[in-house]
């Protein structure tokens, strides 16, 4: 058969190289973290380790090697593509479907289906929040079951006795700890995907309401500027609007509150009296956007048929935009109270037509532009209309799900395929 395009061999002779370097790399984890546990070490310096170990350096491995899997299976992907291509053009006829490639979560979740509760329980904790409850190709079903087994972990860890930035880590840590189990109790068909106390400056947290591999609709709601999960209210107040909303899109439908990522926080100083000079910055965006890239692909391989939407808020519409660049499974992406999506046209979202802006009148961050242009300006974006606020600029800025308002109503209408 003549072949046109890439070489096939290489594609798929580099797709494994980057197999065995991400096994390589989880063998190295695992290893360490194994080791690391052996009683005849104790004492302050011990625990401070392990605990950075759990809840910071292993995460950041697996992230390597997730990431090399994820390519890995594109190069895979692209070998069969280039095979189906070559085939067409050499016989003149239609295109066959191509081949799905096997996602490296299938495995894992056999691994894990096969193993009793008492052997998921005396797993690494670097295996259940990092693996089994973190590896976007995986089921939700399994990351929630490991994730919950994980907190319960996290809540026997000692106080950590210096320095003092791990002691505050570890206090933030058990306020998210509160604020997910809150959470479980008060949505029972909740699903707990993301629990990350140690990548970032906050806890990272991701909870579903509802089962996203089987629902018919999925949204994505990313928060912006103040959002964190380890303060109070911060998974209580935007998870109850989120059940609102999906009360309003009906049907089976399955609301996700993706907080995986550090979002900018108000730092007031001289001049600036509402501390906004962080909200100005790009790289809480740029290091947030392929986590929800990945975050999406994950749903999309395990449900294929649902609708995904993408819900960007303030600084979380920057987050969103970026992230929509670096996939095409979102079929559409709605954004509220945007400073802008990093991007200036429709094309570059890749949704088609399917992009939607929510714009409250007095809302001056949405009317900023900070992030590339206006997103009410890109041409063939479509308005969703909004209530007027005539409180203060944040009354506004923060009502875009307020119950039974019209942007609510017409966000949930995106989210149902209604519109």
């Amino acid at each position: 058969m003549n072949v046109y395009g890439a070489d096939v061999a290489q594609l798929r002779e580099l797709g494994r190289r980057f197999e065995d370097a991400a096994a390589r790399l989880e063998a190295g984890r695992m290893s360490v973290g194994d080791a690391i546990q052996v009683k005849a070490w104790f004492g302050p310096a011990a625990i401070a380790f392990r605990y950075e170990w759990e809840s910071d350096h292993s995460r950041r491995i697996l992230n390597a090697a997730e990431r090399l899997r994820t390519a890995a299976a594109a190069l895979h992907s692209n070998a069969l593509e280039q095979e189906r291509t070559s085939a067409v053009s050499a016989a003149g006829s239609g295109a066959t479907a191509r081949p799905r490639v096997d996602r490296p979560g299938s495995s894992l979740a056999a691994k894990w289906d096969a193993m009793t509760d008492e052997e998921r329980r005396r797993l690494p904790l670097s295996q259940l929040t990092d693996v089994y409850g973190y590896a976007p190709s995986l089921p939700a079903r399994v990351r929630d079951e490991a994730n919950r087994i994980a907190l319960e972990r996290y809540l026997t860890m000692p106080c950590p006795a210096g320095p003092e930035a791990a002691v505050d880590r570890y206090r933030r840590m058990l306020v998210a700890i509160e604020q997910v189990q809150a959470a479980l109790r008060e949505h029972p068909d909740a699903q707990l995907l993301v629990f990350d106390p140690g990548s970032g400056d906050s806890v990272h947290v991701a909870i579903s309401l509802g089962d996203m591999d089987t629902a018919d609709n999925v949204a994505v709601h990313t928060q912006g500027w103040t959002s964190r999960a380890d303060k109070e209210g911060g998974l209580s107040d935007p998870l109850a609007r989120l059940a609102a909303l999906r009360g309003h899109v009906g049907g089976e439908t399955a609301m996700v509150l993706w907080m995986d990522y550090d979002a900018p926080q108000n730092q007031p100083s001289f001049g600036d009296v509402f501390g906004i000079a962080n909200a100005q910055q790009t790289q809480y965006g740029e290091a947030g956007a392929g986590r929800l890239a990945d975050f999406a692909e994950g749903i999309r391989g395990n449900n294929p048929d649902a609708r995904i939407t993408a819900l960007g808020h303030s600084y979380g519409s920057y987050v969103t935009g970026l992230a929509a660049q670096q996939t095409d499974v979102f079929d559409a992406v709605v954004v509220f109270g945007s400073p802008g999506v990093g991007a200036s046209s429709l094309d570059q979202l890749n949704v088609g037509p399917n992009f939607y802006v929510v714009e409250a009148p007095g809302d001056i961050i949405a009317d900023s532009g900070q992030f590339g242009a206006d997103p009410s300006s890109i041409h063939g974006a479509r308005r969703i209309a909004a209530d007027p606020m005539p409180q203060f600029f944040i009354a506004a800025h923060e009502s875009y799900l307020r119950e039974g308002s019209a942007s609510q109503r017409g966000i949930a209408d995106v989210v149902a395929g209604r519109r």
